[in-house]
């Protein structure tokens, strides 16, 4: 039986996938692909409902997008396969170029997105490519955070620099209900790394 999601993406049912949340329309792909599930990430014109991080040019091309994931720490670097220490982004554009999608390396090296309003799924890489989000046109990485990498028994310092690290990123945002959102967004974050952690 085909499912509504293979029925958009057939790739899906030839890679295997597999839904990991239930739908939700707070965020996106490229709020997910950037760790964030408060907020809608989109470079359009009303900012009170779509985030963008500041000093990025709100715009629908793909030096844009790399510039807003750069803004966290990634890097355009070349391969899709998984490196050790390191988180990769894949950008996906239709045949104008112009941005669609954002997905996110996990550790095994599949790749989980949320897919619009609909839910989050574990896929491979290039199964969502076609009509809707055409295709990969980048690879973004950056160096994993301390707490993710848990390098030793020291469970909480790690924590504590990646709860520092969102703080200082809040402070720059123009938009304080936005910042104020993702502090509280940081502190849920932070408990449910303590929870791993354990």
């Amino acid at each position: 039986m085909v499912t509504p999601l293979e029925t958009v993406f057939p790739g899906l049912a030839r890679g295997g996938y597999r839904v990991t949340s239930p739908r939700d329309g707070e965020y996106n792909c490229i709020a997910w692909a950037a760790g964030d599930t408060r907020v809608w990430w989109w470079p359009g014109r009303d900012a009170g409902k779509e985030y963008w991080p500041p000093g990025v040019p709100r715009e629908r091309t793909r030096d844009a997008f790399a510039a807003a994931f750069a803004s966290l720490g990634y890097k355009i670097c070349e391969g899709e396969g998984p490196e050790a220490g390191y988180e990769k982004i894949a950008l996906f554009a239709d045949a104008a170029g112009m941005p669609t999608h954002a997905s996110r390396q996990l550790p095994g090296g599949r790749w989980t997105s949320k897919l619009g309003k609909a839910e989050d799924v574990e896929h491979e890489l290039h199964d969502l490519e076609g009509a809707v989000y055409g295709a990969v046109v980048l690879i973004l990485r950056r160096a994993a955070t301390a707490a993710e990498l848990r390098v030793d028994g020291n469970g909480c310092v790690l924590l504590i620099q990646e709860i520092e690290n969102w703080i200082r990123r809040e402070a720059t945002v123009e938009n304080r209900r936005f910042s104020e959102r993702r502090r509280a967004h940081a502190v849920e974050r932070g408990r449910e790394l303590v929870h791993n952690l354990r």
